[in-house]
């Protein structure tokens, strides 16, 4: 697997929390501003049609996340070497930064970048 595909989940999520912040700036549908009371589907079907595309889009992105995630798990649990399984787990599916994983385990950021792009290449 390359870096870029194991790398993916940390931009599907970016779209996802995107796409959520969309569809919560659209708030209630066809609400009256004044007191948020509902309106009618009819006086607002741009709103309904936009919100509904947003959910279709949260749905796809979702089920590519889950799609991936199942990959970059196979992947990562075929890795013998222990302290590379952990590295490549807290990069690749719990997003941390290289800091954070390197202070977790003892290495300095470079290091752990370093054992993850050896292995990646050796594969």
């Amino acid at each position: 697997m390359k870096y870029s595909e194991l790398n993916s989940l940390y931009w599907i999520k970016q779209d996802i929390k995107a796409l959520e912040e969309e569809l919560g700036e659209l708030g209630v549908i066809g609400g009256n501003k004044i007191d948020n009371m509902p309106k009618s589907a009819k006086s607002n079907p741009d709103k309904i049609e936009k919100k509904n595309h947003i959910i279709r889009k949260l749905e796809n992105k979702r089920n590519e996340f889950y799609n991936q995630l199942e990959k970059i798990e196979n992947y990562i649990d075929a890795i013998e070497d222990h302290e590379i399984s952990i590295i490549a787990r807290r990069r690749f599916i719990l997003c941390q930064k290289w800091e954070d994983i390197g202070k977790e385990i003892n290495l300095d950021r470079t290091c752990c970048y370093r054992k993850i792009i050896n292995y990646i290449n050796k594969v």
